[in-house]
């Protein structure tokens, strides 16, 4: 049964990489390297190292998320049969979409973005005070680098870069790694768009297992501990991509595996988050996805958020589980495909705004996805009405 599984996953690994769909291949492997845990530890199955995360594979909780495990594969793979032939990327590429933002407005973007990190920097968690700061800085980085290297402005690329290095050391300040997901998405973005060779794909390998090397450094840096080869390896298993995963287990055994379902709720209630925070605020209450965050239902010592997977099965079971993996995947899919056809810049800002909290959004709940979209939205709004309202001379108008 195990051996079945495993193979299977191999199966829909193999389809998905033959889509040569990079953002794909990523979504599935973030969706579901949780579930390795239950191959690789003998007649154990072993999600955390202490607590009740250990179980034989006999365990009806074990064959339970066995279940869980191939019906996602099955939502990935029947996502599959969807994907239209790509177009090769030309061998000479250079990234130059039909429209550009206007200088002006770019230069503005740039001095929200540097006043966000200088007062990320200065101010101790400022990130707690202003929920999604971190988001909006990683969205105007990408925008307004996006845009630079369109118009192949050497002065914004330099600036940015600098900006990006103290973003960088902001995140140290507090042991925090959202700007892990900067570099990851440079990387799908560059090999989404650009022709790749054996030289460039070892340098994104090489370039993507020091971003491996520094999250696992942060997270002993966080528990305070001494390092050493054995401590880094089990850290490097058992890190937070794990810890994800045990409010799913502990949602299961609290509930004896007879889920009381939600009926979709929780996906409503992401629905009726897509307005930014403040404007909750004008009626005296929360977003709905916040009051009842999923990470907060069987909430564990040692942090962790809840991983996607167990939204959709305290929702819809099952089913939920199938359909949930089959939609992000179709969502990724065509995401792509329009962003190659269109050419377009704010389909390119989109695109990669959506890969660098694709992490944070299965391992904590969805929430991220949300923010992402509207925070887009709210730049795409703000760059249109500046374009309206300004004198600026326009360099073929952004349209979307």
């Amino acid at each position: 049964m195990y051996e079945a599984s495993f193979v299977f996953y191999l199966v829909v690994f193999l389809s998905i990489i033959r889509t040569k769909n990079v953002l794909l291949n990523f979504l599935f492997i973030i969706y579901t390297v949780q579930f390795w845990a239950l191959f690789f530890n003998n007649d154990e199955v072993v999600f955390w190292v202490r607590d009740q995360y250990t179980f034989t594979k006999s365990d009806p909780i074990a064959i339970y998320l066995l279940k869980i495990f191939s019906i996602t594969n099955l939502g990935f793979f029947a996502s599959t049969f969807f994907v239209k032939k790509q177009t090769e990327v030309n061998p000479d590429y250079v990234f130059s979409p039909t429209n550009k933002i206007p200088n002006d407005i770019n230069f503005l973007l740039i001095i929200v973005v540097t006043i966000l990190i200088l007062l990320k920097i200065n101010i101790y968690r400022f990130d707690l005070i202003f929920n999604g700061v971190d988001l909006a800085i990683t969205a105007l980085l990408s925008i307004c680098f996006l845009s630079s290297i369109s118009k192949k402005s050497t002065l914004q690329i330099i600036f940015l870069s600098i900006l990006l290095l103290m973003y960088i050391y902001s995140q140290l300040l507090t042991a925090d790694r959202n700007f892990i997901g900067i570099f990851i998405s440079v990387i799908i973005f560059y090999a989404t768009f650009f022709k790749m060779n054996f030289f460039k794909a070892i340098s994104a390998l090489l370039m993507l297992s020091t971003i491996l090397f520094i999250g696992v450094y942060i997270s002993i840096y966080r528990a305070g501990v001494d390092v050493d080869l054995s401590l880094f390896i089990r850290y490097f298993y058992y890190n937070s991509w794990m810890s994800v995963f045990r409010p799913v287990i502990d949602m299961l055994i609290d509930e004896n595996l007879s889920l009381v379902y939600l009926y979709g709720k929780s996906y409503l209630d992401l629905g009726l988050s897509f307005a930014p925070s403040f404007f909750y605020g004008f009626f005296d209450t929360v977003k709905p996805y916040v009051a009842d965050n999923p990470a907060q239902w069987y909430a564990v010592i040692g942090g962790g958020g809840m991983h996607a997977v167990g939204v959709a099965l305290k929702n819809f079971g099952l089913t939920g589980v199938f359909l949930q993996s089959f939609i992000f995947s179709m969502f990724t899919i065509k995401l792509e495909e329009i962003t190659k056809s269109k050419n377009n810049l704010l389909y390119y800002a989109f695109f990669i705004c959506i890969s660098i909290t694709y992490m944070k959004s299965i391992w904590y709940s969805m929430l991220d996805f949300v923010n992402a979209i509207t925070l887009f939205l709210l730049i795409l709004i703000f760059i249109k009405v500046l374009i309206y309202l300004l004198p600026i001379k326009k360099i073929k108008p952004l349209r979307s």
